[in-house]
């Protein structure tokens, strides 16, 4: 089969990587919450086997876990749908540009291109960019405060012509939620209606 691109970053040639009762093990279970006064939900309390599904995706290049993650993602959008209300666009936390050259694809992204073949819900990655590069959250203490002194100003919207559609905002993982708070925070001070955050997992405090 040609490794072709598939979802943006994710190939034909990237098998699941993840049989069906590894991830049963798991115990899937949406899990939401308010972080800074935004719905954000998981698919499933973040544990030590999903942070090293993540990390062996983001970081040694292993991208065909994007499919089952991205079925954890699924049940989180299904879930805020359920609960925050529907979305007309899926927006994914968007990562710098040299970041992205040095992995060759945005995590999120990926999660939210497979997410919206499931759910026939869009995806829209040029609402906004990230122009800063920063240092990388998990090497920093998971207080919020520094997460996010750390994440300050680093996003720039990039048009004003979508102040009318509801956002869900997709990530991989929510562990303080920093990350995703700041976003929200431009877009909804930019006069856009941001609905809810779903990632494949979130930190049960």
């Amino acid at each position: 089969m040609p490794c072709g691109e598939l979802a943006r970053g994710l190939r034909w040639c990237d098998s699941p990587h993840l049989c069906n009762n590894c991830f049963r093990e798991l115990s899937p279970v949406t899990i939401s919450k308010t972080i800074a006064g935004i719905p954000m939900t998981g698919g499933m309390n973040s544990c030590a086997n999903l942070v090293k599904m993540v990390s062996e995706m983001k970081y040694h290049g292993v991208r065909g876990l994007a499919w089952p993650l991205a079925e954890l993602v699924v049940k989180a959008v299904e879930k805020s749908v359920q609960n925050y209300g529907e979305v007309d666009v899926l927006v994914p936390v968007p990562m710098h540009k040299s970041r992205r050259r040095d992995r060759g694809f945005n995590q999120a992204e990926l999660l939210a291109e497979l997410a919206s073949l499931a759910t026939g819900i869009i995806v829209d990655n040029r609402l906004v960019s990230r122009e800063r590069a920063t240092v990388q959250q998990a090497k920093i203490d998971i207080k919020l405060e520094d997460r996010q002194e750390n994440i300050s100003g680093c996003y720039k919207l990039l048009t004003q012509n979508y102040d009318s559609l509801r956002i869900g905002v997709i990530d991989d993982l929510i562990t303080s939620g920093a990350t995703t708070a700041e976003l929200v925070n431009l877009l909804r001070e930019s006069g856009l209606q941001v609905q809810w955050v779903a990632a494949a997992g979130i930190v049960k405090l």
